[in-house]
């Protein structure tokens, strides 16, 4: 609920509510901690909080990493991709193309490519100078 409310603009209404879902949770397993670190992200990302959201889909993604569902790092690899790009980091496109590598090798993620492809073309666009070609804001699920 918190991320719909950071979209929607509600800023204060956002944080009281991801406060309270994380306020005593306690994660039973370390993919769980991982998907809680991940919703966390993308709502600190719609509050225009991005370092805090980089720190906590790294955070998820190196936890799947250590998970044995490979498919549960897809949306956090797109995420942590879309937050350098938007930075302006150079690593954008290396993340982006890892991003969509992993959407190519399982395939039941299909759903994640048209958001993994305008994240290509954001980076590739900042690689290429200053608002060239910019596709439209991606938008998370």
């Amino acid at each position: 609920m918190a991320c719909a409310l950071a979209r929607m603009g509600e800023r204060t209404v956002a944080r009281r509510a991801l406060t309270k879902a994380r306020e005593g949770w306690h994660a039973p397993h370390v993919d769980d901690q991982a998907d809680m670190d991940w919703a966390t992200a993308l709502t600190e990302m719609y509050l225009d909080r991005t370092d805090v959201a980089e720190r906590l889909v790294s955070n998820a993604v190196g936890r799947w990493n250590d998970s044995h569902d490979r498919r549960q790092a897809v949306p956090g690899r797109i995420t942590l991709a879309q937050l350098h790009v938007q930075a302006g980091d150079s690593r954008g496109v290396e993340l982006a193309a890892r991003a969509t590598n992993e959407v190519r090798e399982l395939r039941p993620t299909r759903a994640h490519r048209p958001r993994v492809d305008a994240i290509k073309a954001r980076a590739r666009a900042k690689v290429s100078g200053p608002r060239a070609h910019r596709p439209p804001n991606v938008v998370n699920p």
